[in-house]
């Protein structure tokens, strides 16, 4: 027979950023830069759907309900998520020849379990230009920076937007008194502690650059 389907979907997602930056140099010594962050963002979906068989020749997705009724199907979806993030990063530098990068972030899931939404990423990194130390100051060596770092980053891809609740599943139907009555049940297991994963690393970098840096590298 013939069959048709309505199909609806929509989907929106925004991103709201705030920075706030400060660079300042006192008696050409020392340098201080900090920026501020403040981000939102959302994203949600929905989705309907409507399968007719049988339906009358001609009339297509226009007259579903002329189709079979046993044979109607009828699904749709909801799914939404949101995230908050601030961040707070202060740079130093002493003659350009100390170099100083600190930074904390805090980022907020609406994907993972009350209680384990929020969590802090905090990095540090270090970095020495012995090229400018007096005793290296050599007409052939433009640059040579010895580098250190060392941060937390997180992650929630891979988590479904309720990946925190309970599924539900059926219909399924009972016996009750002289009728039946839909019931749903639990459908699965749930992590009531799911939390952001989170990957720890540390680098070493060494920068050089020879001979008018014909020569360079990292």
């Amino acid at each position: 027979g013939n069959t048709a389907v309505i199909k609806n979907s929509s989907s929106l997602g925004w991103t709201w950023d705030n920075t706030i930056n400060f660079n300042r140099t006192f008696n050409r010594i020392h340098s201080v830069g900090a920026m501020a962050l403040f981000s939102m963002e959302k994203g949600s979906s929905e989705s309907s759907q409507i399968n007719g068989v049988d339906v009358i020749e001609g009339t297509d997705w226009w007259n579903i309900g002329s189709g079979d009724a046993t044979q109607t199907t009828a699904s749709s979806g909801y799914g939404m998520s949101r995230m908050i993030s601030y961040a707070l990063r202060v740079n130093y530098g002493f003659r350009d020849r100390y170099l100083l990068t600190a930074t904390m972030r805090w980022d907020g899931s609406s994907k993972l379990a009350d209680g384990y939404r929020w969590t802090s990423f905090p990095s540090v990194a270090l970095a020495w230009r012995i090229s400018e130390e007096s005793f290296l100051q050599k007409e052939w060596l433009n640059n040579l920076k010895l580098r250190l770092s060392y941060g937390v980053t997180g992650n929630n891809d891979g988590i479904g937007n309720f990946g925190y609740i309970l599924p539900i599943g059926g219909p399924v139907y009972y016996p009750y008194g002289p009728s039946y009555e839909a019931g749903f049940y639990p459908n699965g297991i749930v992590d009531k502690s799911l939390t952001w994963e989170r990957s720890h690393e540390f680098n070493v970098g060494l920068d050089f650059g020879f001979l008018q840096n014909r020569i360079s590298g990292s």
